[in-house]
């Protein structure tokens, strides 16, 4: 990209896990963690070449490599719309969305951030929709 002198558009994956505690996963979010450093500070190193770097930072997702439904038992599926605003788990496709936007002109003016595709879980802090629509930071637990 350099090189060619056009610009363009770099893009990493971090994951939510970077901006909260994950029990049991330290080393993962840590690493993480240093994906969204290394995107912020390469967007300085490069935004004067016209060369924009951002990161997307999902949650769960279904994918090959994670089949959710595997892991969480057929008897909290139900339990899925009260863990995340939006009410499900993230597909493929809607990380495509965001990549394709950051790749594309429409964010031309976008660099050195992180977009969360994520549902709306890191903006929930921990607070779980009841099935009356009220919400809670202590859900029962089945």
């Amino acid at each position: 990209m350099i090189e060619q002198g056009d610009g363009g558009s770099v893009i990493s994956l971090s994951t939510v896990e970077a901006f909260r505690g994950i029990p049991r996963f330290a080393v993962y979010s840590a690493f993480k963690s240093g994906v969204t450093a290394f995107t912020k500070s390469l967007a300085l190193e490069l935004g004067g070449k016209g060369i924009r770097v951002n990161a997307i930072a999902p949650d769960l997702t279904r994918s090959l490599q994670v089949p959710y439904d595997k892991w969480v038992p057929e008897e909290q599926q139900n339990l899925i719309p009260t863990w995340v605003p939006v009410g499900r788990f993230g597909t493929a496709d809607d990380l495509a969305g965001v990549a394709l936007f950051l790749a594309s002109d429409l964010s031309a003016f976008v660099t050195g951030t992180t977009v969360h595709a994520d549902g709306g879980s890191l903006a929930a802090g921990g607070w779980f929709r009841r099935e009356d629509g009220t919400w809670t930071n202590r859900p029962m637990r089945p």
